[in-house]
């Protein structure tokens, strides 16, 4: 059971880290002229 909810919170954080990265790439694209149509 511990080993599923570490797994669970494992899973969580490469989903965060990979949406902190898309976040960080779109700064930076921003940061640089980049104009994104809204």
């Amino acid at each position: 059971m511990i080993g599923q909810v570490v797994s669970d919170n494992k899973q969580t954080l490469e989903i965060a880290m990979l949406l902190s990265l898309l976040f960080g790439i779109y700064l930076l694209l921003i940061s640089f002229g980049v104009d994104f149509p809204t």
